[in-house]
């Protein structure tokens, strides 16, 4: 089955950079505030999350398996206002929607997804120490493998 996850994460690293062309993977995709400052400028992560089989055909099993993908930003407020903050928080939410679009659309162009579904996020994470905001988006693939 780990052959399916790693060429489902593939897919959606494709769909990723192709509606964010100005983003790059973290190099730290489980804990984020180990990203040096100045790289956290416009990054993403993918990550995998829990699954559960789900009914379906015989001779397959189905799946839906949660996908996170986190998107980052940094910010250097001024000591009178959190303008930028704010900036940073509202242009996350609108590549929250873009990112809502393509799965919803596409699939995220992934072979072996049956569909897209259960599209979340929480509020923003601020990390003050760092001078990042990040996103959490999850979302759950359905898709189909030999039992």
């Amino acid at each position: 089955m780990s052959s399916i996850i790693a060429d489902i994460t593939n897919e959606l690293e494709l769909a990723i950079k192709g509606v964010f062309p100005y983003k790059t993977r973290s190099k730290y995709n489980w804990d984020i505030t180990k990203n040096a400052h100045k790289k956290n400028d416009s990054i993403y992560s993918i990550k995998q999350g829990s699954l559960v089989r789900v009914a379906g055909t015989t001779r397959t099993a189905t799946v839906d398996q949660e996908f996170i993908v986190t998107l980052v930003s940094s910010f250097n407020d001024s000591p009178s206002n959190d303008n930028e903050l704010n900036d940073r928080i509202l242009a996350l939410y609108d590549d929250l929607s873009e990112l809502w679009i393509v799965a919803f659309r596409t699939n995220f162009g992934i072979q072996r997804c049956l569909v897209v579904s259960e599209f979340s996020a929480d509020e923003p994470s601020i990390d003050f120490e760092n001078k990042t905001v990040s996103l959490e988006i999850r979302f759950t693939i359905k898709y189909r493998t030999e039992a």
